[in-house]
């Protein structure tokens, strides 16, 4: 079986280019894909719909068949998708999905997928993968779409098994239109271990003479939310102290959890960070709720040295800035703002007393 190549450059052995190689695949399997095609036009409208951390599409419609440039694979095309309004600048009032079309390659010694109990092979081509994405998409979706380029760690199978793929993902709005990505767009919030990502080149030649002139990402200085920086992230003021003045265990904790919060959405498409005050032994993170004219706090004790550190997931600042917000997230989705302890702070914010606080 063939190693995987970005580019078969052989034209008397491998004639086909990605064109041909959709056109084939969209003949063989039209009433596959048009069913496919269907459900994604209905997922784009349906924004609720988040199965981010599903890796098996939650669907019955598959396209799966012998790879066209290597007989010892077959190709198997799914699908997962997560909410792309936070991962950058769009105008305003569009909703965005960011829909990632899986390319997946197996043994031919198994009938399907299934049948190969998922073990991937990484062996699938630039050329092949770009032809079957093409084919399920169709040329204007397709002219979209940017493929995630991702670091493999071989050492590790689990790793393995999210890395060896083809991924491309496709930007919809809300009316299923496809959009280029805006150019601070978080690629790197999408899949795992994402190094860089490579534009599919376009067939339309005016999306093509756009992208040479102007680059394959759209621009946002026009269009950025003012409270949000250039890369997209929130704009907070940070008080108080300087992480470098804290002890280094707390001053890592205190910058993960400064850039922790100005990623829009990671707790919450509602949640707006203003402020994060730095104490020697607490860490406030002040912020608002859409629709809420209440300003709130929450806080957190950051360790101090290696012995402040307990097991697992409380074992480095890092887990413990994932895990907090992981929990403040939770809290405020079922109700902390109402439910949870407040206390009224001398500037006037509502301290919340959550979980994460306590600890």
């Amino acid at each position: 079986m063939s190693p995987r190549t970005d580019a078969h450059s052989d034209p008397a052995v491998d004639p086909l280019d990605s064109l041909a190689i959709a056109a084939r695949i969209e003949a063989q399997y039209s009433r596959e894909i048009a069913m496919y095609r269907d459900l994604l036009v209905r997922t784009a409208g349906n924004h609720r719909v988040n199965d981010s951390y599903h890796h098996v599409p939650a669907h019955d419609y598959v396209v799966e068949g012998s790879s066209l440039l290597d007989p010892g694979l077959r190709i198997h095309l799914g699908h997962t998708h997560q909410d792309g309004g936070d991962l950058g600048s769009f105008p305003p009032g569009t909703e965005v999905l960011a829909l990632r079309i899986h390319v997946q390659a197996f043994s031919a010694e198994f009938p399907t997928l299934a049948a190969a109990r998922r073990q991937f092979l990484d062996s699938v081509s630039t050329v092949e993968a770009d032809g079957w994405v093409r084919a399920l998409l169709g040329d204007s979706w397709a002219d979209h779409c940017y493929e995630l380029v991702v670091d493999r760690d071989e050492a590790s199978r689990t790793s393995h098994v999210m890395t060896a793929q083809r991924i491309h993902v496709l930007l919809l709005d809300q009316h299923a239109r496809p959009l280029l990505a805006p150019d601070n767009f978080a690629f790197r919030r999408l899949w795992f271990r994402i190094s860089s990502t490579r534009k599919i080149p376009p067939r339309d030649p005016e999306l093509a003479a756009e992208i040479n002139r102007d680059g394959p990402y759209s621009r946002t200085k026009e269009i950025r939310d003012p409270r949000t920086e250039k890369d997209g992230g929130w704009r907070i003021d940070v008080t108080g102290l300087s992480p470098s003045q804290l002890t280094p265990m707390a001053g890592d904790t205190a910058r993960r959890l400064i850039r922790g919060v100005r990623m829009r959405g990671a707790i919450d498409t509602r949640f707006r960070p203003t402020r994060v005050h730095v104490d020697p032994t607490l860490l406030w993170v002040y912020f608002r709720w859409d629709g809420d004219p209440e300003t709130y706090a929450l806080t957190l004790c950051p360790p101090q040295t290696k012995d402040d550190l307990r097991g697992p997931p409380w074992h480095s600042p890092g887990a413990i800035v994932s895990e907090a917000m992981e929990s403040w997230q939770e809290e405020l989705r079922t109700g902390l703002r109402a439910r949870g302890i407040r206390t009224r702070t001398a500037e006037g914010a509502l301290h919340l007393i959550g979980p994460a606080a306590d600890d």
